[in-house]
């Protein structure tokens, strides 16, 4: 059986899916934010991060992403368990 491993990106907590199904478990959240920037050779570049957020934190991080943080923080959020 095929499960899939959900880690939480502010606290870090780990869930495996019961099922064979790509949806976050039960009170998780699927945070995805996308940035639209310019590139270096100055075309627009999309750039899109996707995590997961467990139910204890996923209020904590929607306000988080409501400040309108930059793009720095908001990468340093999403990477290594939640740094920010």
């Amino acid at each position: 059986m095929r499960q899939y491993v959900y880690a939480c990106c502010r606290c870090g907590k780990e869930e495996r899916s019961p099922i064979e199904s790509d949806d976050p478990p039960l009170d998780w959240a699927r945070v995805t934010f996308e940035r639209v920037h310019m590139g270096d050779d100055k075309k627009t570049v999309h750039t899109t991060l996707t995590t997961h957020a467990c139910g204890d934190c996923a209020i904590e991080t929607l306000v988080f992403l409501a400040k309108t943080p930059s793009a720095k923080t908001i990468d340093d959020a999403f990477d290594h368990g939640g740094g920010s």
